[in-house]
C-alpha cells in the first residue's frame, strides 16, 4: 500500500546563556534566543505488510520515499544587562527539513481490545515504540509512543488520528530534552 501525505512541520527552542558576572557571581548580562522553524510539503511513503496470525502483523516501509517541505526558521535573540537594557536581533532563513527515504522493518502485536503494541526499527537502528487505541468505530486514535535514537535523547510523542474512510487526520506533539515539535498529517489510503 501507499501514502500520499500532506505534511505542515514545526520545531522549536529556546536557550539562556549567562554572558557575564560581577566579582560576587551575580548575572550581569543575559542572552535568550528562540529558534521556531516551520515547513509544509507533500510526502510519499509505500509499505508492505503481513499478517502472520490474527494477533501479530510484520512489516516492511519506506517512508518518505518521495517527499519535499520548505519553510522558514526565525531566530530572536535578546540581551538584557543589569541594568534591564535590552537589544534585540532577529533573522529569518529558508528551512527544509531533512525528509531523505528510511526504510522501516516492524512489528505489531494486535489483541481484540483494540489495543495496537508496536516497534519499528530504521536502517540507522533507531527504535520506535508505541501504542495506540482506537475508539469509536475506530474512528478516533489515541497515541503515544518512544522515539529511541543511538546517540541521542529520548523523544516522547502523543497524538490524535482521526480515521473517516480512506482519509486521515493526524495531530501529534514531541518533546526531547527542551525542544518541542508539532505534526500535521492529512493522508489518504489506497
Amino acid at each position: 500500500g501507499g501514502v500520499v501525505k500532506y505534511m505542515a512541520i514545526g520545531e522549536g527552542g529556546v536557550n539562556q546563556e549567562i554572558i557575564k558576572t560581577d566579582s560576587n557571581n551575580a548575572i550581569t548580562e543575559y542572552k535568550t534566543t528562540s529558534i521556531a522553524s516551520q515547513a509544509t510539503g507533500f510526502g510519499l511513503d509505500l509499505g508492505v505488510q503481513a499478517k502472520l496470525t490474527d494477533l501479530l502483523v510484520v512489516g516492511l516501509k519506506v517512508q518518505d520515499l518521495v517527499s519535499q517541505a520548505s519553510g522558514t526558521t526565525k531566530t530572536s535573540t535578546e540581551t538584557i544587562d543589569a541594568y534591564g537594557n535590552r537589544t534585540t536581533t532577529e533573522s529569518t532563513q529558508d528551512w527544509r527539513p531533512d525528509l531523505s527515504p528510511k526504510l522501516r522493518a516492524g512489528v505489531a502485536f494486535r489483541p481484540p481490545t483494540g489495543t495496537t503494541l508496536a516497534a519499528d526499527l530504521e536502517q540507522d537502528g533507531t527504535l520506535h515504540l508505541g501504542a495506540e487505541q482506537n475508539l469509536l468505530w475506530n474512528a478516533l486514535s489515541l497515541r503515544a509512543g518512544a522515539i529511541l535514537a543511538p546517540n541521542q535523547l529520548t523523544e516522547y510523542r502523543a497524538g490524535l488520528g482521526f480515521n473517516l474512510w480512506a482519509l486521515h487526520l493526524d495531530v501529534a506533539a514531541g518533546a526531547v530534552g527542551k525542544g518541542a515539535s508539532a505534526m500535521l498529517g492529512l493522508s489518504a489510503k489506497f
